[in-house]
């Protein structure tokens, strides 16, 4: 990393210096760089979103501002002169996807069927769509740990609900739960073994124990303590690399069940998702369904910020 480039990152706030560093590149920009070849350089970045590309454009302003570089500061102006949505337009077709389809959901549900699984998934099937499922309808968090502290003891199927914890000692309740759903959790706390096929023929039983003895996403005893939160994220791998083409991480299972679930009621209420997710629209209703949606799954994200993530994207939530 550039040197001026470290020594900018420390002079702004610690919060943004995360952000700041992903963009570390900037320091290396040329001198006579032109707003062409800026332009391009953002594309070739793999912007996931116009919000990224508004990052990159501010984070280059500051630079150049701390630098007291005008030059670079006004080839940065005429970049931003420039829509943002035709930028994007370019960027677009190499761009990160950030979830998936209603459809491909659906693919994925009938290949984990634990009565006619498809290849690949005949063992343990149950616990592989339930950990898919669950992800999808909002039971996550970036270090797994909501995951692995899921107890049938804290499953309210009266009322649909389902109370959750991470390791940092937050709990919340999360509601509208699908009931199917909260059964095969319970179904599995339950199981006690993995199986697993033999090198040969015939197929192994493996103990499986898990943080408490009632979790609902347990691991190999050999291995529990030390790969819980490993053991999803490689079960989640395995059903991504298998349905979907391209990177499929959990956080794009969690994501795109907050948009389809949004888009439901977003239809519920006779609003197209053009029309909620345009930028500047603040029209009460559709603003408070992504709320309700964003509060429902934990996550603490400004409507305005989730909208920007969003856009460009919009065709997913419709198909």
């Amino acid at each position: 990393m550039n040197e001026t480039y470290k020594e900018f990152i420390l002079s702004v706030n610690e919060h943004t210096r995360p952000l700041m560093e992903t963009c570390s590149w900037i320091g290396d920009l040329k001198d006579d760089i032109t707003p062409e070849e800026l332009k391009q350089i953002i594309i070739d970045k793999h912007p996931k979103n116009k919000r990224d590309i508004t990052v990159m454009l501010t984070t280059i302003a500051r630079y150049a501002r701390y630098c007291h570089n005008d030059y670079l500061l006004n080839v940065v102006e005429q970049v931003r002169a420039i829509n943002r949505g035709a930028i994007w337009e370019e960027a677009k077709p190499n761009a990160e996807q950030i979830f998936f389809t209603r459809k491909e959901f659906d693919k994925v549900m009938k290949g984990l069927n634990p009565n006619d699984p498809d290849e690949g998934f005949e063992e343990n099937t149950l616990y592989y769509r339930t950990l898919f499922w669950a992800v999808y309808e909002g039971i996550y968090s970036k270090d797994m740990s909501v995951i692995e502290n899921v107890r049938a003891s804290d499953i309210d199927l009266e009322n649909k609900q389902i109370t959750l914890k991470d390791d940092k000692g937050n709990t919340y309740i999360m509601d509208d739960m699908p009931e199917q759903l909260l059964n095969d959790l319970i179904i599995c706390s339950k199981l006690q073994y993995w199986e697993q096929k033999k090198r040969g023929n015939g197929m192994a039983r493996y103990d499986m124990i898990g943080k408490y003895p009632d979790a609902c996403f347990k691991a190999l005893s050999s291995k529990a303590r030390q790969n819980l939160k490993a053991g999803y994220q490689a079960k989640l791998k395995k059903i991504t690399t298998t349905y979907f083409v391209g990177k499929i991480t959990p956080i794009h299972i969690y994501y795109s069940g907050i948009a389809h679930r949004i888009s439901d009621r977003l239809k519920a209420n006779d609003i197209t998702i053009d029309e909620a997710f345009r930028e500047r629209n603040n029209a009460f209703l559709p603003v408070s369904i992504i709320r309700q949606e964003l509060e429902r799954s934990h996550y603490n994200y400004p409507v305005h910020k989730f909208k920007e993530v969003i856009n460009g994207h919009l065709e997913i939530m419709e198909e």
